[in-house]
């Protein structure tokens, strides 16, 4: 060997790729990158057809809710404009919550052993509507057993 380095690490890298181990560790390793990139570019036409779906469910979603409030406040003419629909729609929407306030006071009261001052449970069937129509029933207790 010479004392030149530069012809010295020539000389290295062509016996490393003349060697028959090297062409075949290339090849797998470029079969592999391909693989990845393949499976790569299917994960990202997959997420970007998943987001359109969603984008075009939840604008179906908001025309239909918008077509649905409008057909209500045509079909009752009897809103003022002065907030009435929006102390309507507020109110209901508020009311599962503070049906599940007093339904935990007096679970947590009968867990504790105490008495509860309100005994009496909300109603489980409201009209929720000014139209009477109800938007559903929030489920009875089954049982006021003990639960420890």
């Amino acid at each position: 060997m010479t004392n030149n380095p530069i012809l010295n690490q020539i000389n290295a890298l062509w016996r490393d790729m003349q060697d028959p181990k090297t062409g075949g560790t290339l090849l797998d390793a470029l079969k592999r990158l391909f693989h990845l990139l393949f499976q790569f570019f299917l994960l990202a036409i997959l997420v970007i057809l998943l987001a359109f779906a969603a984008i075009v469910w939840l604008w179906g979603v908001a025309f239909q809710t918008g077509r649905d409030d409008r057909q209500w406040v045509k079909d009752h003419p009897e809103l003022d404009g002065n907030g009435f629909a929006l102390y309507i729609a507020s109110k209901n929407l508020l009311a599962p919550f503070k049906w599940l306030s007093v339904l935990s006071n007096y679970i947590l009261y009968k867990l504790l052993g105490f008495t509860p001052t309100n005994t009496a449970l909300p109603a489980t069937n409201s009209k929720a509507l000014a139209g009477g129509s109800a938007i559903g029933s929030v489920p009875a207790i089954a049982s006021t057993k003990k639960i420890v």
